[in-house]
């Protein structure tokens, strides 16, 4: 059986260090679609599906880039970066309204092959990245039904800080800057807190901290050394990259799903905007609760002020664009 054939519907789903080296596990994802606000979401209707088989399918992951290779996929329209809890989860959740779209949010493979090297510095060999994500992204982005036709990713926030690896790979992609205000960014973690939110969950050298010196952070005021450490990133991206779109959060969903379609060239038709619109009314993660605006905030706290100025220079060139 030819390697397309036998790998059809399935994807791997995670890498995994052992004594005996890295592992690469699959899963099948027969007639389950990609609609999720997270890619994990997925994940756990396909392992639950899985779980009536007895074995575990496992692979080495340097059979990747090979096996990746046979995949008919689609290449990548858009790239979507965000600072968190900024309405990107929203603008995939509308993208995932049309057809014809694959829309990839947040899937924890493509985390796990950016952050194997902070993970495991102890390689023995060379971890090529680029030929990992490129076989990732084939298996995410295979014609499952032939009627795909456009591939949006959501990376997870701190990918923000992996641009240079994803731009090397993506030379010619649109690059999507969300962002918002850093205190509403801080109020949102305040109430459920993110992965990138807690001292430690996420290697410190990925951010360039070292560990003691996040050792005790307050939880907030670490938050904002993230948030100054991804508008930096952004304005630095901004500055060097034509080929991104700033998107603040406050322009509204609509315009903001529109914007993204726009840089990608792809026009949608009136049921799918009627579609997205009603998508709109929802919250981001939760598909059957309204969604409510939530007020601004006003007062700044001396620990956010540099992550609140390094926003208004990212406005400024925005607005400038």
């Amino acid at each position: 059986m030819h390697i397309a054939q036998a790998l059809a519907n399935w994807i791997p789903y995670k890498l995994q260090a052992t004594p005996a080296g890295i592992e690469c596990h699959w899963l099948p994802v027969k007639n389950i679609p990609y609609t999720d606000p997270f890619f994990d979401e997925t994940i756990s209707k396909a392992r639950t599906q899985h779980a009536m088989r007895s074995t575990r399918s496992i692979s080495s992951w340097e059979l990747l880039p090979e096996w990746g290779a046979a995949i008919n996929a689609i290449a990548p329209a858009a790239l979507v970066f965000h600072v968190s809890r900024c309405g990107s989860t929203l603008i995939t959740q509308m993208l995932s309204q049309l057809p014809h779209n694959i829309v990839l949010a947040e899937v924890p493979f493509f985390d796990h092959i950016l952050r194997m090297p902070a993970q495991q510095p102890q390689m023995p060999h060379e971890w090529p990245v680029e030929a990992l994500l490129r076989a990732g992204m084939q298996f995410y982005g295979a014609r499952r039904t032939g009627n795909e036709q456009h591939l949006f990713v959501k990376t997870d926030s701190w990918h923000l800080l992996y641009y240079r690896q994803l731009r090397q790979l993506y030379p010619q992609l649109p690059f999507i800057l969300l962002y918002r205000h850093p205190a509403e960014v801080v109020r949102s973690h305040e109430k459920r807190r993110g992965m990138q939110a807690v001292p430690g969950i996420i290697e410190p050298e990925v951010f360039g901290f070292t560990a003691p010196e996040i050792t005790g952070s307050n939880l907030n005021e670490y938050m904002a050394r993230v948030l100054e450490k991804y508008f930096e990133q952004i304005l630095m991206i901004a500055a060097a990259d034509k080929n991104t779109l700033l998107l603040n959060y406050n322009e509204g969903a609509i315009q903001l799903t529109g914007k993204t379609l726009a840089a990608c060239g792809i026009q949608a038709s009136e049921a799918a905007w009627a579609a997205m619109r009603t998508r709109s009314g929802f919250h981001a993660k939760y598909q059957h609760e309204e969604f409510k605006q939530e007020a601004a905030v006003n007062e700044i706290p001396h620990w956010l002020q540099r992550a609140t100025d390094l926003y208004h220079a990212v406005e400024s060139l925005r607005i400038q664009a």
